[in-house]
């Protein structure tokens, strides 16, 4: 679902988002997924804040007198790395064991030189729980400030794909990404 709608949003205009990430490192569609696709997204979302799985999301900063945990206010986050919950959303079920893997594959054959780790465990033997990292969120009234995705090693991502499954969303009401 993801591979094929990124496969043609990259496609369109001649390429043009494949130009776009090349040169400037990013790029943006808007409406990447079927309706019935992001529904379905949406529906496990609910069930899973309805099943109290959501915890809020935690930022670490390295101080003088050691690391200081802050909550950020009205941002909840459930990691797919947890497989009982992750069993229990099919849609985000099938993206992390099927739909995952396949577009690592996807963006290498696209991209080389972002030497993604993880696809097909059969032909890399990575296991793609440890290499990949999927988490919904919800934003119920916060914000993500300014912020590097990649602050610095240990951490090696590489990429971040970001969904965004606002129903009825308007644009007067802010909550547009800024890159």
């Amino acid at each position: 679902m993801i591979q094929a709608a990124l496969e043609k949003l990259l496609a369109a205009d001649n390429g043009a988002g494949i130009n776009h990430f090349e040169e400037e490192g990013f790029v943006s569609f808007n409406n990447a997924l079927e309706d019935s696709a992001a529904q379905e997204h949406l529906d496990d979302i609910q069930k899973c804040w309805t099943e109290e799985h959501f915890t809020p999301n935690m930022v670490e900063f390295l101080t003088a007198n050691g690391p200081l945990q802050l909550k950020k206010p009205n941002i909840f986050e459930c990691d797919m790395h947890q497989r009982r919950i992750r069993e229990t959303l099919p849609s985000f079920k099938r993206m992390f064991n099927d739909e995952l893997p396949k577009l690592i594959q996807f963006l290498n054959e696209k991209f080389p030189s972002l030497a993604l780790v993880g696809g097909d465990a059969q032909e890399t033997g990575i296991d793609v729980a440890k290499s990949l990292t999927l988490k919904l969120q919800i934003n119920k009234g916060g914000c993500f400030p300014w912020h590097y995705d990649n602050p610095s090693p240990p951490n090696k991502r590489k990429l971040t794909l970001a969904l965004y499954l606002t129903p009825e969303y308007v644009a007067e009401n802010g909550g547009e990404l800024v890159l």
